[in-house]
């Protein structure tokens, strides 16, 4: 029983496999012809089998562009930028779309550089690292008691804040990928709220615009600006990164 409940699973695995790569190869040659929305149906499909298909998310938000859906395309943009900080041409895009929602400016990361690095080696080899160093200060410290070295405690701490680092950034670079502290603004315009008996404030805030989780309220969301301002939204109103 146990035997054929395995091979049922990986027939199914294989199954929608074969699915989503059809659907890639479906939404390559829709977007090639400019169909632009049965181009972006073929992608979402093969994001709902494999939702870290990195290739996926980068063609849906480019037809999101060409379609002119400049708050989508931000936003699956950014996933996009979320999982290869550094593709520039990702960031161009992001940028084109600013200029089609009328707005003069580029797009900068909500990480600072120290963050982009640590993200970029990733969770795992952070992990290695860290046993790596971990076994070597092990060696040291046996070394030390054997032969009574008192000049390698130094670098046993050295090597003991080093492992404790990279487990640290080894967490930080997991936590990043399930992160969704930051959100896109895919409407055409949204309300901001003065409190949440649902009074409204003269303001709102337009396509294409990036906040910052920051708490849930009993109706809202409260949210960080760009600017650094706060304000109180529809968590509905917004697609988390």
């Amino acid at each position: 029983m146990i035997r054929f409940t395995i091979v049922l699973f990986f027939a199914f695995s294989c199954f929608t496999s074969l699915l989503a790569q059809d659907s890639f190869e479906k939404g390559l040659y829709l977007a090639q012809a400019k169909k632009y929305t049965l181009a972006i149906r073929e992608f979402k499909s093969v994001l709902e089998t494999n939702p870290a298909n990195e290739s996926a998310i980068y063609n849906l938000g480019n037809c999101y562009l060409h379609n002119k859906e400049n708050g989508k395309a931000i936003l699956y943009l950014e996933k996009y930028l979320k999982l290869n900080p550094s593709d520039e041409e990702a960031m161009t895009k992001i940028d084109q779309a600013y200029l089609q929602l009328g707005l003069n400016k580029t797009w900068k990361s909500p990480y600072s550089t120290t963050e982009i690095l640590i993200f970029q080696v990733g969770p795992n080899t952070w992990v290695i690292l860290s046993i790596l160093l971990s076994i070597i200060m092990s060696w040291l410290i046996f070394l030390s008691f054997k032969e009574a070295r008192k000049n390698t405690l130094a670098l046993i701490l050295l090597l003991f804040f080093l492992t404790i680092s990279c487990l640290y950034s080894a967490f930080a670079a997991k936590q990043y990928i399930a992160d969704e502290r930051f959100a896109i603004v895919t409407e055409k315009s949204i309300p901001i709220f003065a409190n949440d008996l649902g009074e409204l404030t003269q303001n709102t805030l337009s396509e294409g615009t990036r906040v910052e989780f920051i708490s849930m309220t009993k109706t809202n969301i409260k949210v960080r600006l760009e600017g650094g301002k706060t304000a109180l939204i529809k968590s509905a109103s917004v697609e988390f990164i």
